[in-house]
């Protein structure tokens, strides 16, 4: 029973999303009693209580929405990286490995609201951010001087012209949840283990739908290259 309810409300949450962020179609009324679910799918009905949202509307929207890590991105890949030794490098980087559900509580304590909950692992936070971009047509600005991390991963990416954006994170979720509740969700995760440099990176926007886009340290805009081929072969 838990199982099918679950994955009804998955379904209307998925389906919401998709209409009002990609079609601008609201519907007001979207419960329980409006739902019918059987062998062929599930139906929704009763739409009295339904509009269609301006592109303003829409932008004001999706501008609400505040896009979230829950702790330093690339350790994982640039330690796989390192210890194949194949470049050679020495340097003191150990995984981000670590168990979600912690993380997962924390943010569930401070709302269920939530758009997307995502594992950032093959691919990274980047591969992971225009797969969201792209499913739900919208754009995602990141703030360079927002994205945590370590100083050495940093240097070790920066020898072999790498983005610490595309390596494997192994214990890092890509949050999606409402700028109001951004400030609260960031702390949740901060007093969680292994949550402590969790920080907002950037929000959601309605320019540049599928893309993501990178404001510099000196203030300009760049769309991050899309993600193609695998920086390392598979290590999960």
């Amino acid at each position: 029973l838990n199982d099918r309810r679950n994955h009804i409300l998955n379904i209307t949450k998925a389906w919401f999303e998709n209409a009002l962020f990609k079609n601008g179609f609201f519907h007001g009324d979207l419960h329980g009693g409006n739902l019918m679910t059987g062998i062929e799918g599930t139906t929704f009905i009763d739409f009295g209580n339904c509009s269609r949202l301006s592109k303003t509307e829409q932008g004001a929207i999706k501008m609400m929405l505040a896009t979230i890590v829950s702790g330093d991105v690339g350790r994982h890949g640039c330690t796989i990286l390192l210890e194949r030794n194949e470049f050679k490098i020495k340097a003191d980087v150990t995984s981000d490995c670590a168990p979600l559900s912690s993380a997962v509580d924390a943010l569930m304590g401070v709302t269920h609201d939530l758009h997307v909950v995502r594992d950032a692992t093959r691919g990274g936070v980047g591969t992971v951010l225009y797969e969201i971009a792209d499913q739900a047509g919208v754009g995602i600005e990141l703030n360079d001087r927002d994205i945590p991390v370590d100083e050495t991963v940093q240097g070790v990416c920066d020898m072999l012209g790498l983005n610490p954006l595309y390596l494997a994170c192994e214990g890092r979720l890509v949050i999606v949840a409402p700028s109001e509740y951004a400030e609260d969700l960031v702390k949740a995760l901060r007093t969680s283990p292994y949550g402590e440099k969790a920080a907002v990176i950037g929000q959601v926007t309605e320019s540049n739908p599928g893309k993501v886009v990178m404001k510099t340290s000196i203030g300009t805009k760049t769309i991050l290259p899309l993600p193609g081929g695998e920086l390392l072969p598979r290590i999960c």
